[in-house]
Order: structure tokens, then C-alpha cells, then sequence
């Protein structure tokens, strides 16, 4: 059965910046500016690559004009509607205090 990885996670969160900084009509450059981080650090965001902090989403969700809640929301439903498009389901990971990743998902 497939499962959505970390990867696919980083990519849908990637994909939502993206289509915000789009409809927004702003560059990289610029919402790099107004969220206090490098360009290049919003090219590998959009692109999977990066992983980031709650700050971080804050702070792009405020220089996007949403909020981290619909910004997850609509991470969330990308990952469910691509696991259910590959008949998978969306595999969850905590991490336990040895920073090792434990499958939560309920069997």
C-alpha cells in the first residue's frame, strides 16, 4: 500500500506557498523579503526540499495574507485527495525523544 512520505508532505507545503505567492503576483525575491528569509530558501521550500519551523510558516502565512491554519488545511487536503488518487493513505510520524520516527497510525 503506498504511503505519503515526508517528501510528498514537503512538496504538497511547497505547492500551497507556491500557488499563494502566485495568486499574490509576488517573486520569490519578494516574499522572501517580507517573511525575513532568503530567496533560496523559498525556492527549496517550494520545491520540497526544505522543511520548516512554525515561525516560518507564520511568518509566510502573515507576508501571504492567510493564516497557518488554512495554510495547513489546504496541505492536509492536497496529501488526502493525492493518497486517496493513489489508493494509499497518509502515513504519520511522530518522533520520540531520540529524534527517531515512530509510526502512529492507527492499525
Amino acid at each position: 500500500m503506498n504511503t505519503n512520505s515526508l517528501s510528498d508532505l514537503l512538496k504538497e507545503a511547497g505547492r500551497v506557498v507556491a500557488k499563494q505567492r502566485k495568486l499574490m503576483g509576488l517573486s520569490q525575491s519578494s516574499l522572501a523579503s517580507r517573511a525575513g528569509v532568503n530567496r533560496t530558501y523559498i525556492s527549496d521550500l517550494e520545491n520540497g526540499k526544505r522543511n520548516f519551523s512554525l515561525a516560518t510558516l507564520f511568518a509566510l502565512s502573515s507576508s501571504l495574507n492567510t493564516t497557518m491554519a488554512q495554510m495547513v488545511e489546504e496541505v492536509e487536503k492536497g496529501c488526502l485527495q493525492n493518497s486517496n488518487e493513489s489508493h494509499g493513505q497518509l502515513s504519520v510520524h511522530a518522533y520520540d525523544a531520540n529524534l527517531e520516527s515512530v509510526d502512529v497510525n492507527e492499525q
